[in-house]
């Protein structure tokens, strides 16, 4: 009798690793294919509207991309127009899915391709302060676009996030939560 009940606790037992082996492997199996393809990671296209030089402008972006990057799991690739024009062209052309702009361009574009702000910012420039507007494409899917603005939010209550936007000259800052 006590055989038996030894016997029917191993077969329990062994039962009971047998449903965790299973269930790792559906989990490793079902998941793995996620994270192993870091190419299939989505890449999304930032332009800044060009008023300093390239240099300077990848200097004080490139940061702010890493960080959103960092928090948010996807890549943001940096496009620096070559001058006002080709930059509107650009937007125009649906090049890219993130922007930074003056409020002129984002009232164009609002109005003709359906851009969406999703940042204000004051910059001081030459003693003023110039607005400034960090828009996103309609195509960008909404859960990205969530991603995004909660990881602006956390750009400004980050130390690093506050060093990087004083580098920026931004005097304020401030995401605009659900404004899509």
């Amino acid at each position: 009798m006590n055989q038996c009940h030894w016997q029917r606790s191993l077969l329990i037992t062994g039962n009971i690793c047998l449903i965790r082996s299973i269930i790792t492997v559906f989990i490793v199996v079902f998941t793995l294919p996620a994270y192993a393809d870091k190419s299939k990671v989505p890449t999304y296209k930032f332009s800044v509207v060009p008023q300093q030089s390239e240099s300077r402008t990848t200097l004080v972006w490139k940061p702010v991309l890493q960080f959103l990057s960092r928090d948010t799991g996807y890549k943001f690739q940096l496009n620096i127009g070559r001058d006002v024009s080709s930059f509107e062209r650009q937007l125009l052309n649906d090049q890219y899915d993130f922007f930074y702009m003056l409020p002129q361009h984002y009232a164009l574009f609002h109005d003709a391709l359906g851009y969406v702000a999703i940042a204000k910012a004051k910059i001081k420039k030459a003693g003023d302060d110039v607005p400034q507007i960090i828009a996103v494409h309609p195509r960008v899917p909404l859960f990205v676009l969530n991603r995004v603005q909660a990881s602006l939010i956390r750009l400004k209550e980050s130390e690093q996030g506050r060093q990087m936007l004083y580098q920026m000259k931004v005097e304020f800052f401030r995401a605009l939560e659900n404004s899509y």
